[in-house]
């Protein structure tokens, strides 16, 4: 979704994280601000392509200072054989096409967006961590409708979830089935974690 305003412009994959920034920029927040909010929004709005166990990178061009990289990408492994460890295909159905995708315990990173959250805010964030979250918070907590595209993201993802009972029980509505457009989706547990993350400092993770 894209947004525009006088003296700034959002654009994210999704109603709700879009949403998320404009909020914080309307409250007096800068771009730093609006898009931490945005991140911690697509987590709820948009948990299957956004995680706080997942990493990422940020260009941070500030007005008058040096361009610069922020880099906190996943951890992973050197020279991890995948052999007898728990690693092995699925393949997601994109209708003309099927897409190979290796899950399992092995196929896991160490995490870097908390470590990345923390950096960014502690360098040019301005408004405090817990309300740059309170909206995705509470977003979690009450539930939003699931969109169309977010849908077919699930189905093209079924294999993945239902891989483990504990994501299965995520994303499945209260008649066991896997939640379809106009749905209402609640995620309480993540909301508890991001409640916890930013009311702790970096080390809590």
């Amino acid at each position: 979704m894209n947004v525009k305003g006088k003296t700034y412009a959002v654009a994210t994959g999704n109603y709700y994280t879009s949403k998320a920034a404009v909020r914080i920029l309307a409250k007096g927040g800068n771009a730093y601000d609006a898009i931490l909010a945005a991140l911690f929004m697509s987590f709820v709005s948009e948990p299957l392509l956004s995680s706080p166990g997942g990493g990422g990178y940020l260009l941070a061009h500030p007005n008058g200072e040096e361009a610069q990289i922020f880099d906190f990408f996943a951890q992973t492994p050197k020279d991890i054989s995948p052999q007898n460890k728990d690693f092995f295909p699925i393949h997601g159905d994109f209708g003309d096409v099927q897409q190979e995708f290796h899950i399992g315990k092995a196929s896991a990173a160490v995490p870097g967006i908390p470590a990345g959250i923390f950096a960014i805010h502690k360098k040019y964030g301005t408004l405090p961590l817990q309300e740059l979250a309170e909206f995705a918070i509470s977003t979690a907590y009450s539930g939003y409708k699931i969109e169309p595209l977010y849908a077919e993201i699930l189905r093209i993802l079924r294999p993945i979830i239902e891989s483990t009972p504990e994501a299965t029980a995520i994303f499945e509505n209260q008649n066991r089935q896997m939640y379809n457009a106009g749905d209402t989706f609640t995620n309480p547990d993540l909301a508890l974690f991001l409640k916890n993350l930013t009311n702790h400092s970096e080390g809590w993770f």
